[in-house]
């Protein structure tokens, strides 16, 4: 049984080698310009991918569970949850993933999520 276990994990961590999944944040003032980070890879292991950035106060977080195929995504600002979302695991057929919130000063704060295979 340890066996199938093991050979379970390498195929998963063999598909996510074949996959790049990249992650964007951005925030965007009203009647300003658009502010937009790379979310860095922080952890990767047999179970998922996850994701980290920061925009002033806002930390938005992207992990990916490959036992469960889904992509969750979190705003926080100062530890205070703005926004959790889970979304579809960018495929080739649809290689992107998106989701926003607006704030009570007119403030849109988005996460998108892209797919590249190699």
């Amino acid at each position: 049984m340890p066996f199938f276990k093991v050979l379970f994990s390498f195929c998963l961590t063999s598909q996510v080698l074949a996959m790049d999944l990249n992650c964007e944040a951005s925030r965007q003032k009203p009647n300003q310009k658009l502010e937009q980070i790379h979310i860095s890879l922080i952890e990767s292991s047999p179970r998922g991918l996850k994701f980290s950035g920061l925009i002033e106060e806002f930390k938005f977080d992207a992990e990916w569970d490959l036992r469960l195929d889904s992509l969750y995504v979190k705003v926080h600002q100062n530890q205070k949850a703005l926004l959790f979302a889970t979304l579809r695991v960018p495929t080739e057929p649809h290689n992107d993933s998106y989701t926003e919130v607006y704030l009570s000063d007119g403030s849109r704060l988005a996460v998108s999520c892209t797919m590249k295979f190699k």
